[in-house]
């Protein structure tokens, strides 16, 4: 299961809670992991100021503001610049 990072910024979250998206998407949280390099380590909630890894049905898309449903909470989406330059590289002898 594919797993999104977030951050609390208010309220807790606990494996359980139902949530949504921006666009009002509801999800189940399945698991919580604290991050720590490149292990995982499972938690039961998450406190405003962490940072952890929500695996949840269907997964979050990147940029999305989680929520509790019918909060009117919505951060700005992010947004990411085009490329100036698009290129290939290849080698000239193999």
């Amino acid at each position: 299961m594919l797993a999104s990072l977030v951050r609390v910024f208010r309220g807790r979250l606990e494996i359980g809670d139902c949530v949504e998206d921006g666009r009002g998407v509801a999800r189940r949280v399945v698991a919580l992991h604290r991050v720590h390099g490149s292990e995982l380590e499972p938690v039961g909630t998450a406190d405003p100021g962490e940072i952890v890894a929500v695996s949840s049905e269907p997964p979050f898309s990147a940029g999305d503001t989680v929520r509790s449903p019918g909060s009117a909470t919505l951060l700005e989406p992010l947004a990411f610049a085009s490329p100036v330059i698009a290129a290939t590289l290849e080698p000239v002898t193999s």
